[in-house]
């Protein structure tokens, strides 16, 4: 039986985790109110290969079948060192997060630190059915001092980086090259 650790993971609150090869560890991540979320995990182990996934529901153990939100979806655009998993309607009573380092790729235990990141629901307007945000909440890179989209794009509405010509990837982080 898979156990969640006692570690809970909050806004302003990072923490260091580490997981061996072929390994799982699952905690509780919590904004203590309806949010969106981005979690990022900074990595230090080069060989290691992390795969985060959410699941909003606080009774439900994410997995490959079954998450809200996941990085396999951008997992070979994450930059290395660098991952991001980011979900929509976490309820006040928090969810799971999941994180792996895959065997078939992992060449060493992963030891990185996570950081939690809420958007926060302020209202719901019935007349456009649509949340009211107290802000977009979009990836962005540890060394861009938490600027959104890293200083490369803009935020949509939505959550997701809306990078300048110049840029790409789930946080704007990776520059584009054009090839003649």
């Amino acid at each position: 039986q898979v156990q969640v650790q006692e570690q809970v993971l909050s806004p302003k609150r990072d923490l260091q985790v580490t997981v061996g090869v072929g390994e799982a560890k699952f905690l509780r991540f919590n904004c203590l109110s309806p949010a969106d979320v981005v979690v990022t995990l900074n990595s230090y182990s080069r060989g290691a290969d992390p795969l985060l996934f959410i699941s909003v529901d606080p009774n439900s153990m994410p997995s490959f079948g079954g998450h809200e939100s996941s990085t396999f979806s951008h997992w070979l655009e994450d930059k290395a060192g660098v991952h991001y998993a980011t979900a929509k309607g976490l309820g006040p009573n928090g969810g799971i997060l999941g994180l792996m380092n895959v065997r078939n790729f992992a060449a060493e235990e992963l030891k990185a630190v996570l950081s939690l990141r809420c958007s926060y629901v302020v209202a719901f307007d019935l007349f456009f059915w649509d949340h009211l945000r107290s802000s977009a909440v979009c990836p962005s890179l540890p060394a861009s001092g938490l600027t959104e989209c890293s200083g490369h794009g803009k935020c949509s509405r939505t959550g997701e980086c809306q990078c300048d010509s110049h840029h790409a990837g789930p946080a704007c982080e990776h520059s584009k090259m054009e090839v003649l």
